[in-house]
């Protein structure tokens, strides 16, 4: 419930690195650290 679907997180990330120029290195960074 409280959930996001890998669907909906797969295409947030999509649209983070192609449209919003982060890179994939900076979300690993933020990931680590929340332990994910």
């Amino acid at each position: 419930r409280n959930k996001i679907g890998m669907n909906v997180a797969r295409e947030a990330l999509k649209i983070a690195i192609t449209e919003k120029g982060v890179q994939p290195k900076e979300i690993m960074q933020y990931a680590k650290k929340v332990l994910i």
